[in-house]
């Protein structure tokens, strides 16, 4: 028998629901002697290539063993594992289909409002071939794209639109039988299907599984349906529920009415058979039938999922589709255009390196064009010249080592020049011939785009529709959200568990900083306490389990061939601008296995906040060649470094980098790459030394020499490149080898061969083999930290455009980076700014107030100010922001009119308060009269159309307390219940000159604070005033200060005792009179203890009442 009704994590995209993994279903079907494993799950057809991997690599160990006559031609047929491709995808009669919404109270239907059907049904869909696997693809693309409503759905005409030999239709679990005539549509798609279509018999021992398995059996014998029978599996052993409840226990969800009685595992026949009799519904004979005809599985054809470069070929280039021309065309209109800029660029390019460019080029040109990789570079090319024409925004620092390559600089995807960087770069680092030959890879090139959105659209034009899509990102448990899940499922203390949590962060920190390459070489157990061991090996159970799915932030599939067809679609959410987005099913990691382009669209904002920071100062973005002669000797911009103001500078903006940066005070290029590649965890043993400038040697002269660019440190992988290839090694082959050394990939056989080789080399060069033993150990453990030195490179460069912008145009600088981090919602961003502008440049924070400009963060050099963004506050839109900045440049006599401009204008009455609140108006008078005045106007004011109230009810008057003297002054007729004829404008402007209170600056700080949500004044007649902006109390209070007179945040802790004689909340305003630093608790063995890190005590304070 076999189990083709199964689930795995990858359910849980759709619906929360497994812990299992595509490698325990083979491990179990190896043990039971089962063949089949299928990619069922829940709503779509998982990351497929994951289980069809895991086949190939089985059946390839298999075959390997019959070759070597370990096993027979019979063991190898019996044992050979097959994949299934299928989906149990949920289904309703019609996926479009509006309904009328129906009034839960009165059963009618409600005039003019519709809802779809949410019924989502269950159907089991297995392709018997590869258009099969096709047709269901499709389908189930559309499920997404057209079908979405709350989960993909088909429904009955997509089904019939698959062809019945294709695939095997059964129907699933408890949740196909929902309808009430569906009957009838069983009927309908037996019909279509024939032979192909069964009806599922599960062995749940409840009644609701064995009225349903009844009905099943007089269908069957009414209809003629063969009977089938499905697993449904959840987990694979009967107690590993405690593993699934512990999940579903963490993330919040509960099933057990729903589940209680169902058998969720992966028994032998033998345990079916059994469950199956205890069930008590189907006779011997009948299961018999439904086992026995999960065999017919082992008669579908293999579906073949190939590892060919994938590279397309039909793309519109330069406006025409070029899927018919050869190969010859292609290499040489690529030729004809990297030549053709190689003439633009020769006239910057000092003549006497003509020849090395030349040659370069030519080399780059060869490794492409005999690699086939042409169409890679004229896609990519194409790409960026549309995206530029519609204004897109592309670095002109690039990423990684594609800026290594001069082609790829001269077709426009970085400014960087190999040949006169500051440190060495080789292009085999980016692509090689005999690498990309050996492995049948593709170039691995990022476009870096400060605006992703608009390259996203030219890559559509170029690819055509549906042959580009974003790539999924499935989210597995890492160790932080593993351990985080395994702590709340068994109740962990919560002490213990955030100093774990912690200790976690510092080793993913690590981990963030270090190569992709060389992240095996980081050890979670070097970061957390050897006492803490036991509960991160508990919570391993947890890491890998698939919990959620979004947009992968930067990878797009395009493929030649209709990606809704052959690969599949799935709807999800984007992390950055959480709009729902269609994308693959397939993720970034089998794409590039399976040799599919995942082309990289990575947005850097760092080049979006440059490019808005040159364009504010009315100066065009410099190329990197004109950058360098701009920081070349220029004290400005090397001060930012040495200064320490590094907020806004890429690579130094943390604590530790700007300590860092003010110890080493780079100078030139050369040295801010170096302090990039210095910053990575793997070289912290030796950063000391470097930042001291202290001399270093590898102690051997000539690798020193071959050193200069990192001074004599073996900080680049390119210093290593250097290295063997001086030791006789093809230029081409060194990277391997690096990434081979790293990972301990060497067999020992092969390990002594190449130190042989080096050491003939080293001999060759040096004269004897003194020193060699030295240098191996060195390049052995520098393969393990070294950092690419073009992604050093690029990174610094980044940075220096923000230190040089910061030094010369200032005001540009900060106003565009508070207006990012605003629209993003960093307020604590935008705080720190506004701080640091005032220290380093003595611009000041401007003010929101009526008739400046206040739609953006706007500059005042006049006052030396920058006046923030009223779009930044919460519940104000940009158009509100514009609207106040028009009627700012009229003039309005009193509060009245301009309370009237402002109603006219759409501007509703609760803006209007937290703009006084703001003091926005204070033109017009104190805060609390201007809400006074409000509330007054509010009264007399109707609407734009109506305009002021006529005549008021003496009742409403007096209810509101209002003088009915005064009324009278301005009336022109009187009743026994109305004032009639009054002048709304002259009793407004009466009431009001009654108005004498005045808001203390407690109650103006309390006021802005309530709006903004943070604290902005800063004010040195405040010094020692502190703003209480957040505040716990559930252990020893916790409070959040800010420091009126310098704008700082500090945390801060007060004694329960002290706190209860002088209760705070927040909001209040008080002033430090007495402090001290104390050792942290922290929790070790049940007994609080005193740590080595230090916080903030305060043991004295006044209220400010």
């Amino acid at each position: 028998m076999q189990n083709y009704h199964k689930h795995t994590s990858f359910s849980n995209v759709l619906v929360t629901d497994c812990t299992a993994s595509y490698e325990e279903y083979v491990n179990r079907a190896i043990e039971l002697g089962q063949n089949v494993i299928s990619s069922v799950e829940h709503g779509y057809q998982g990351n497929y290539y994951i289980p069809y991997e895991l086949v190939q690599k089985h059946n390839d160990s298999l075959y390997k063993k019959l070759e070597q006559g370990e096993i027979t031609e019979e063991e190898y047929k019996k044992k050979k594992l097959k994949f299934i491709f299928g989906a149990e995808a949920y289904w309703v009669k019609d996926c479009l289909l509006e309904n009328p919404k129906i009034d839960k109270k009165t059963g009618k239907e409600i005039p003019g409002e519709t809802v779809k059907d949410r019924t989502n049904c269950h159907i089991i869909l297995l392709a018997k071939n590869e258009e099969g696997r096709r047709d269901i693809n499709e389908i189930l693309s559309i499920a997404s794209i057209d079908g979405f409503y709350g989960q993909p759905r088909i429904d009955i005409d997509l089904l019939l639109r698959i062809k019945p030999e294709n695939v095997v239709v059964t129907t699933a679990c408890l949740k196909y039988w929902v309808y009430e005539d569906i009957e009838e549509i069983t009927e309908k798609l037996h019909n279509h299907f024939g032979d192909n279509f069964f009806l599922e018999i599960q062995y749940h021992n409840t009644s609701l599984q064995k009225q349903i398995n009844q009905r099943i059996l007089k269908l069957s014998k009414q209809m003629g349906i063969r009977l089938i029978f499905g697993y449904d599996s959840h987990y694979i052993y009967p107690n590993q529920y405690v593993e699934r409840d512990n999940y579903l226990d963490g993330r919040g969800i509960i099933y057990d009415d729903d589940e209680k009685g169902w058998y969720m595992d992966y028994p032998d026949e033998q345990e079916v058979r059994k469950r199956l009799f205890e069930q008590g519904v189907l006779s011997e004979s009948e299961i018999d039938e439904c086992i026995k005809n999960t065999d017919i599985l082992l008669d579908f054809e293999d579906i073949i999922l190939d590892k060919k470069v994938k590279l397309p070929k039909n793309y519109r280039f330069n406006g025409e589709w070029i899927g018919n021309k050869s190969q010859e065309w292609r290499d040489k209109t690529l030729k004809n255009l990297v030549y053709a800029k190689w003439e633009e660029q020769k006239k910057r390019v000092d003549p006497s390196m003509y020849e090395e460019y030349e040659k370069g080029i030519a080399y780059e040109l060869d490794a492409i064009i005999d690699t086939k990789m042409t169409d890679y570079f004229l896609i990519d090319y194409e790409i960026v010249r549309i995206g530029l024409e519609n204004g897109g925004v592309i670095t002109k620092t690039g990423r990684g080592s594609g800026v290594s390559y001069y082609v790829n600089s001269l077709l426009g995807f970085s400014n960087i020049d190999r040949f006169i960087a500051p440190v060495k770069l080789y292009p085999d680092r980016f692509m090689s011939k005999t690498r990309i030959l050996k492995t049948v890879s593709l170039p691995d090139l990022d476009l870096n785009l400060g605006t992703v959105e608009i390259f996203a659209e030219a890559q559509k034009e170029v690819m055509g529709e549906g042959h580009s899509y974003p790539m999924i990102s499935y989210k597995p448990l890492q160790v932080s959200s593993a351990f985080k899940l395994y702590a709340k499922s068994q109740g962990l203390d919560f002490d213990i568990s955030n100093e774990i949590t912690q200790q976690i962060s510092n080793y993913e920190k690590a981990l963030k900083h270090t190569e992709d390459d060389a992240k095996d070489s980081v050890d979670l157990y070097d970061f957390v306490d050897k006492k803490y061991k036991e509960y991160i090996d508990k919570s391993k159970k947890f890491r890998g389990i698939i919990n959620s799915k979004s947009q992968a932030p930067c990878g797009y599939l395009i493929y030649d061939g209709d990606i809704k067809r052959e690969i599949g679609l799935i709807r999800c959410k984007s992390e950055t601008t959480k709009k729902e987005v269609i994308t693959t099913v397939i993720d970034g990691m089998v794409a590039e296995n399976y040799k599919f382009v995942k082309n990289d669209l990575l947005k850097v904002d760092i080049w979006l906040t440059i490019n808005n920071i040159f364009k504010e100062a009315n100066v065009k973005t410099p190329t990197v060649t004109e950058m360098n002669k701009l920081i070349s000797g220029d004290e400005k911009t090397w001060e930012v470094y040495s200064s320490g103001y590094t907020l806004g500078i890429n690579q130094c903006e943390s604590d530790f980098g700007v300590q860092c940066c003010k110890k080493y005070c780079p100078k030139n290029m050369m040295e801010l790459t170096s302090l990039v590649a210095a910053l990575r965890p793997g070289f912290k043993t030796q950063l000391e030394n470097f930042l001291q400038r202290k001399p270093y040697t590898t102690g051997v002269k000539e690798l020193d020499n071959l050193l200069k660019d990192s001074f004599h440190y073996l900080m680049y992988q390119e210093s290593i490149m250097t290295y063997l290839g001086w030791l006789g090694i093809e230029q081409t082959e060194t990277y391997a080898i690096i990434k081979k050394i790293s990972k301990k990939k060497f067999k020992e056989k092969e390990l002594a061969e190449l130190k042989q080789r080096l050491l003939q080399g080293w001999i060759k060069n040096v004269g004897k083999s003194d020193g060699f033993e030295k240098t191996w150990d060195i390049i052995e453990a520098a393969s393990k930290y070294s950092f690419n030195a073009s992604h050093a490179l690029s990174y610094a460069y980044d940075s220096v455009y923000g230190a040089y912008t910061k030094a010369h145009y200032p005001y540009e600088f900060y106003s565009v980076m508070m207006q990012h981090y605003s629209d993003k919602g960093n307020k604590d961003k935008v705080s720190a700014f506004k701080k640091e502008m005032l220290e380093y440049s003595g611009i000041k924070v401007g003010t929101y107030k009526f008739g400046l400009d206040n739609r953006k963060f706007s500059i005042d050099k006049k006052t030396r100010c920058i006046n923030p963004s009223l779009s930044s506050i919460k519940n104000f839109s940009l158009s509100v922001a514009e609207s106040l900045y028009q009627l700012g440049l009229n003039n309005y006599p009193n509060f009245c009119s301009l309370l009237v401009a402002l109603k006219e204008n759409g501007i509703s009455e609760s803006r209007i308060q937290d703009l006084i609140n703001i003091d926005y108006f204070c033109d017009y008078g104190d805060m609390k009269l201007l809400s006074k005045y409000l509330e007054i106007f509010l009264i007399f004011y109707k609407n734009k159309k109506d305009g002021f109230a006529k005549q008021i009810k003496k009742d409403k008057a007096f209810s509101l307390n209002i003088d009915f003297d005064i009324i009278r002054k301005y009336c022109e007729k009187e009743t026994v219940k109305t004032f009639m004829g009054i002048d709304s404008k002259a009793i407004i402007e009466d009431l009001s000159s009654l108005i004498t209170d005045k808001s203390t600056l407690k109650e103006r700080l309390q006021r802005r604070f309530e709006v903004l949500d943070y604290m902005d004044v800063i004010d040195k007649k405040y010094s020692g005033y502190c703003f209480v902006t957040d505040l716990n109390v559930d252990y020893s209070p916790k409070l959040s200060l800010y420091a009126l007179a310098n704008g700082n945040t500090i945390p801060v802790k007060i004694s329960k005792k002290i706190f209860k004689d002088k209760p705070l909340k927040r909001g209040d305003i008080i002033k430090v009179l007495d402090q001290n630093k104390q050792p942290k608790k922290k929790k070790l063995n049940d007994k609080w203890v005193d740590s080595e890190e230090k916080e903030w005590w305060i043991t004295d304070y006044k209220i400010c009442r």
